[in-house]
């Protein structure tokens, strides 16, 4: 140790005085011999003698024992990928220079170390020095070991130190990742999913996946990973069938894993697989196959009553309109050139359309050729005609509208006096609206159609027949599909019975109808086949009864019907009460009617009172109707056989109150009659008006009226009508 001046004093008179100082040696472990320390003075005048001190060293020299090495703590480490553990390294005893430890591990990729050296110095020899090991995290799923040594150098004859053995714990489990697990896809098309391994395996792992409902989705081969592709995703490819149904179906793809440890199985995938086709509500394809069937049947009733009545030829009797198109045309004729003609042939087209349809409605023609030996003065043979068109509506078993309408065409021959046989034709187009189904495609039907039909008639007996089939077909939207109908039909009726006064007509009829939908979903987007039935049995009773009363006739009438309607769609039956009264002196009529229908779910009143002032025997002067009613403004019998009883038929005021007025003056005018007059019809929330001239001349009848229409809701519409009938 370093020890510091001392002063000695020799007192006068003395030789020799006395100083202290105290010298502390170093123990230390070096092997060094005996060393000298020199104390030395100095004085003024004087000489001072130096003189040593000896320090003998105390360590033995060396054995077997010597404690010279490194000492490393701990020897064992246990860490976890991407974790860290540490040791010390400490030299055992103080070296003569500089001492480095170096460290090295084995597969460098399980674990790091730092610092790769440490350094120890004489005067450091005993602080222990930190070595830190992080252990790497890799893509396996088990335990690995590694073992540290240490290289020392400039430490005499150690040139090692105890190993380190490290053992890194692996973090990674292994499985099988899936994406997605969730799939829509369309029937008919294609859809993917991936498959990869979260951990690379030892060996081969097989992945097999495997649909669990059959014919719904073919699953692509079997997938095979190895310790190099392990994470490398692979694509499942799913191919989904047509189906002749309209719904979605779903399956669960499963996987099966093989070799990869513990791993069996991995998360399935859901697979819904949405339907292209479309399947046509049975309900509304019902109701639409029995208005087609009564449009049929109707008309070839219609023509047998009239072939029964003899008369002569007719062309067709109807209404048509060219209402809310004149304000078109008006807009057209004031555009420039550029658009004039596209906008004119547009407008032009939807009034030929519309007035074909109108024109056509509830009308009827005949061209009929005598026989000159016929007594009764009837056609022999005789081609007729005619068109239907409805506007109809459901709100029951399937909510739609739409419209219907059908021109029927047809030649038949009187073959003997009691027998009447023919053949009509019938085309229709039909366009509805169902709601409620997601999509907004009209179901647009085209049909064509043939029925031949045959009639016995004799005393007060009548009785009818028919049959028939078609084919079309059906559009919605992009889809489309093949359509047939089949359609039989009879009748059975008493033309009079007389009870005293009064007189009894019975009439029966039953219909069957099959209209059938091709399956058109298995050729990709298409529409499901169905095939549906339809019936319908009607029954009506008339009374009525005719007593003078001095000058004047009093008429009354009842009405019973019923109707039953089986098969698909609605069915159920109904039956409806109808009486009517009249009283009519000279050119005054005063007549009153009521009604009850009533069916499943359903009760309808209505009644209505009449009076009309006809104009005189040759067509001149004045006449006046009045007719105040509540209830639907269609009644009798003919309305319960036409529109049934589930509303069918053109539109009609039901439950309200209206009031119906006609006024009209006649004159003679260039050989006919023409007759100028007004009309109003009024009901809750309408009024209609209308104005025109109508000639009546022997074979001819022309009515022009210019007509307006407002409600309460919505802007005003106008039109103008023609109504005609030529007979020849």
């Amino acid at each position: 140790t370093e020890v510091n001046d001392v002063t000695v004093t020799i007192v006068a008179g003395q030789t020799s005085g006395m100083g202290t100082f105290t010298l502390s040696p170093i123990d230390d472990s070096i092997v060094e011999g005996s060393e000298t320390v020199s104390v030395m003075g100095s004085a003024t005048d004087l000489t001072v003698t130096d003189t040593e001190l000896t320090i003998a060293d105390n360590d033995a020299a060396p054995t077997d024992t010597d404690k010279r090495g490194v000492t490393v703590v701990p020897t064992a480490l246990t860490i976890a990928e991407g974790g860290t553990g540490t040791y010390t390294v400490v030299l055992n005893t103080r070296p003569s220079g500089t001492v480095t430890v170096s460290m090295a591990n084995g597969p460098t990729d399980m674990a790091t170390i730092s610092p790769v050296s440490v350094t120890f110095t004489p005067d450091t020899w005993n602080e222990a020095q930190t070595v830190t090991v992080t252990g790497m995290q890799d893509d396996d799923t088990y335990n690995e070991r590694t073992m540290i040594t240490h290289v020392v150098s400039g430490y005499d004859e150690v040139t090692t130190a105890d190993p380190v053995m490290v053992t890194v714990m692996d973090d990674g489990v292994p499985g099988v990742t899936i994406e997605p697990t969730v799939l829509t896809i369309s029937e008919g098309g294609t859809g993917t999913y991936t498959v990869v391994l979260d951990t690379r395996p030892s060996g081969t792992v097989t992945v097999r996946a495997t649909s669990d409902v059959t014919g719904v989705a073919t699953v692509s081969g079997v997938l095979i990973f190895t310790p190099d592709t392990w994470s490398r995703a692979q694509t499942v490819s799913l191919t989904t069938t047509e189906d002749d149904n309209a719904y979605s179906e779903s399956t669960t793809i499963t996987h099966v894993v093989s070799g990869y440890d513990e791993v069996t199985t991995t998360t399935p995938v859901q697979v819904t697989v949405t339907d292209n086709d479309i399947a046509v509500n049975p309900t509304m394809l019902a109701d639409l196959a029995r208005a087609l069937a009564d449009q049929r049947v109707g008309a070839i009733t219609r023509r047998i009553g009239r072939a029964r009545d003899g008369g002569g030829s007719e062309l067709p009797t109807g209404l048509f309109s060219l209402s809310d198109r004149l304000p078109g045309l008006f807009y057209a004729m004031n555009r420039d050139a550029s658009t004039f003609n596209g906008r004119m042939s547009s407008i032009f087209r939807d009034m030929m359309n519309s007035t074909l349809r109108d024109m056509m409605n509830s009308s009827d023609f005949v061209l009929a050729s005598h026989s000159a030996s016929s007594q009764q003065h009837a056609p022999t043979f005789a081609f007729w005609g005619g068109g239907d068109y409805r506007n109809f509506a459901s709100r029951g078993g399937a909510t739609y509208d739409g419209d219907l309408f059908t021109i029927h065409l047809g030649a038949d021959a009187r073959l003997f006096k009691d027998y009447i046989a023919g053949i009509a034709a019938a085309w229709s187009l039909s366009e509805l609206h169902l709601s409620g189904t997601g999509n907004g495609d009209a179901y647009n039907l085209i049909l064509a159609s043939v029925h031949p039909y045959a009639n016995w008639r004799r005393n007060d007996w009548e009785a009818w027949i028919t049959a028939g089939y078609g084919r079309g077909g059906l559009e919605i939207g992009t889809r489309s599909s093949d359509v047939n109908t089949r359609t039989a039909g009879g009748g059975l009726s008493t033309q009079t019975v007389a009870l005293g006064a009064t007189r009894l007509r019975l009439k029966s009829e039953t219909m069957w109808t099959s209209l059938e939908v091709a399956d058109s979903s298995l050729k990709g987007a298409g529409i499901v086949g169905v095939t549906v039935d339809a019936s319908r049995m009607r029954l009506a009773l008339e009374a009525t009864q005719n007593r003078a009363v001095g000058n004047a006739r009093l008429s009354s009438t009842l009405e019973v019907g019923g109707r039953y309607d089986g098969g698909d769609g609605e069915t159920g039956g109904g039956a409806e009460l109808g009486s009517g009264l009249s009283y009519t002196v000279q050119r005054l009529t005063v007549a009153s009617n009521g009604r009850v229908l009533v069916r499943r779910g359903y009760r309808e009143l209505s009644g209505q009172i009449e009076f009309e002032l006809i104009p005189g025997k040759d067509g001149r002067g004045f006449s006046f109707s009045l007719g105040p009613g509540y209830g639907d403004s269609a009644s009798g019998i003919q309305t319960l056989y036409e529109r049934g009883l589930r509303g069918q038929g053109l539109a009609r005021q039901s439950g309200a109150t209206r009031l119906n007025a006609r006024l009209g003056y006649g004159l003679f005018a260039s050989g006919g009659v023409l007759t100028l007059s007004g009309e109003m019809t009024a009901t809750r929330g309408t009024r209609s008006y209308r104005l025109g001239p109508h000639w009546k001349f022997e074979r001819l009848d022309v009515q022009v009226s210019g007509e307006r229409r407002a409600s309460i809701v919505g802007r005003a519409t106008h039109a103008i009508l023609l109504q005609y009938r030529q007979q020849f």
